[in-house]
């Protein structure tokens, strides 16, 4: 009688680890997306602070120079600090602002009007979810119209 509940209370000891091993995986599985959500999030909140920061970047440079300004259209990378527009090849490749990619499309007239020119600042950044193909595919991306007359300009 009593061989019959060895065996039983080994089998019952060797349910138990599996139920114990099967929650424990889960609750690691959990942790480790709750983690990922969580970083996600961080650069989603940096990507868009980097774009409303491109955006200020590039006011200051047309309220400094409007008649320069004027001339700009096409994409540009846009480099930290001190905020310039550099020429940008097809892609800009490497970050230029912390481990962002930050871009900026000007387009002169058609999008907002006349003397008004579309501004995009758009910041991109990648996470190992990213195919080799394209690094950075995640991108958080700001717009706005600006104006290219300059009020202060004396007559």
């Amino acid at each position: 009688m009593f061989e019959n509940m060895k065996g039983q209370t080994l089998i019952e000891v060797l349910a138990a680890l599996s139920i114990l091993a099967i929650i424990a995986t889960s609750m690691g599985a959990v942790v480790v997306s709750s983690l990922n959500s969580a970083q996600f999030a961080k650069n989603e909140t940096l990507a868009t602070k980097y774009a409303q920061e491109g955006m200020e970047a590039i006011r200051r440079l047309r309220n400094d120079n409007y008649a320069q300004f004027k001339t700009y259209s096409g994409i540009y990378c846009l480099s930290s600090i001190p905020a310039v527009l550099v020429d940008r090849p097809p892609v800009c490749s490497t970050p230029n602002v912390a481990n962002f990619i930050r871009t900026v499309e000007i387009e002169q007239s058609p999008g907002c009007g006349v003397n008004a020119a579309k501004v995009v600042v758009m910041v991109s950044w990648s996470d190992g979810k990213c195919a080799a193909s394209s690094p950075y595919c995640h991108t958080e991306s700001n717009n706005s119209c600006l104006s290219t007359l300059n009020p202060l300009r004396s007559p």
